[in-house]
Protein backbone atom coordinates (compact mmCIF):
# COMPACT_ATOMS: atom_id res chain seq x y z
CA UNK A 1 0.00 0.00 0.00
CA UNK A 2 2.71 2.50 0.89
CA UNK A 3 4.35 2.06 -3.00
CA UNK A 4 1.69 3.34 -4.22
CA UNK A 5 0.94 6.39 -2.12
CA UNK A 6 4.53 7.46 -2.70
CA UNK A 7 4.07 6.94 -6.62
CA UNK A 8 1.14 9.27 -6.40
CA UNK A 9 3.03 11.88 -4.01
CA UNK A 10 6.19 11.01 -6.87
CA UNK A 11 3.61 11.68 -9.86
CA UNK A 12 1.90 14.91 -7.86
CA UNK A 13 5.31 16.52 -7.40
CA UNK A 14 5.86 16.05 -10.97
CA UNK A 15 2.80 17.47 -11.89
CA UNK A 16 2.71 20.63 -10.17
CA UNK A 17 6.67 21.17 -10.96
CA UNK A 18 5.43 21.06 -14.94
CA UNK A 19 2.69 23.27 -14.02
CA UNK A 20 4.98 25.85 -12.19
CA UNK A 21 7.18 25.98 -15.04
CA UNK A 22 5.00 26.71 -17.28
CA UNK A 23 3.43 29.52 -15.56
CA UNK A 24 6.64 31.21 -15.36
CA UNK A 25 7.10 30.53 -19.00
CA UNK A 26 3.78 31.93 -20.04
CA UNK A 27 4.86 34.87 -17.20
CA UNK A 28 7.86 35.51 -18.35
CA UNK A 29 6.34 35.46 -22.76
CA UNK A 30 2.53 38.06 -21.51
CA UNK A 31 6.58 40.50 -20.24
CA UNK A 32 8.09 40.04 -23.62
CA UNK A 33 5.26 40.43 -25.73
CA UNK A 34 4.63 43.87 -23.61
CA UNK A 35 7.92 44.92 -24.14
CA UNK A 36 7.90 44.25 -27.63
CA UNK A 37 4.07 46.05 -28.07
CA UNK A 38 5.81 48.95 -25.86
CA UNK A 39 8.79 48.69 -28.99
CA UNK A 40 6.70 48.80 -31.47
CA UNK A 41 4.56 51.87 -30.52
CA UNK A 42 7.32 53.63 -29.93
CA UNK A 43 9.00 52.63 -33.57
CA UNK A 44 5.48 53.16 -34.79
CA UNK A 45 5.58 57.20 -33.09
CA UNK A 46 9.15 57.32 -34.82
CA UNK A 47 7.60 56.87 -38.42
CA UNK A 48 4.46 58.72 -37.87
CA UNK A 49 6.80 61.97 -37.18
CA UNK A 50 9.27 61.37 -39.68
CA UNK A 51 6.18 61.13 -42.15
CA UNK A 52 4.62 63.94 -40.87
CA UNK A 53 8.08 66.26 -41.40
CA UNK A 54 8.59 64.68 -44.69
CA UNK A 55 5.23 65.85 -45.53
CA UNK A 56 5.71 69.38 -44.35
CA UNK A 57 8.91 69.56 -46.29
CA UNK A 58 7.23 68.81 -49.46
CA UNK A 59 4.25 70.91 -48.57
CA UNK A 60 7.30 74.07 -48.44
CA UNK A 61 8.64 72.87 -51.61
CA UNK A 62 5.73 72.64 -53.35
Amino acid sequence: MWYFAWMLGVTMAVLLASINAMMCDAQEYALDEARNKAVDDTRGRADRLFEWQYQRRMARCA
